[in-house]
């Protein structure tokens, strides 16, 4: 039976954050692991992940150049991307928010922070898919039809 849980790419360089991870994360999701942002942006093109969880402070890409990349290459700017940093302050979250990202999650992090965040992003993608699909099909019509759908109206 193939595998259906949404797919999690992991950019880290920090083993400890990893293996935290992979341990609360393996039950909900399909994950993908780098530990650089090259790398990263490699296997974000060829996996399709549903969300990233991005470090910041990585060798040769750092996050918020990673994130530039993936926004800017159409093949994955729609991933969300979650910032996962213990460079935190207001600046870095800004910065953040500035290049794409989605949400920003301070290290050291919680299972049930990062399970919820993670969480409420890959719905949305799922949604927005199924809702695609719908669209595509001639399911949906017109926007009427889809503010129904997005509003629970239907």
């Amino acid at each position: 039976m193939p595998d259906t849980k949404p797919r999690v790419l992991i950019i880290d360089d920090e083993p400890d954050s990893v293996g935290l991870l992979l341990e609360f994360l393996a039950q909900h999701y399909t994950l993908m692991v780098s530990l650089d942002g090259e790398d990263g942006f490699r296997k974000a093109k060829l996996g399709s992940p549903d969300a990233i969880l991005l470090d910041l402070a990585m060798p040769k890409l750092d996050g918020f150049e990673t994130c530039r990349l993936l926004k800017a290459d159409p093949a994955t700017a729609t991933i969300p991307v979650i910032f996962l940093s213990a460079h935190a302050a207001q600046t870095e979250r800004l910065e953040g928010f500035a290049v794409g990202a989605v949400d920003f999650i301070a290290k050291p992090f919680t299972d049930k922070e990062v399970l919820a965040r993670v969480g409420v992003h890959v719905s949305m993608v799922t949604r927005m898919r199924k809702l695609e699909l719908r669209l595509a099909s001639g399911e949906i019509e017109s926007a009427v039809d889809l503010r129904g759908l997005l509003f629970d109206e239907a």
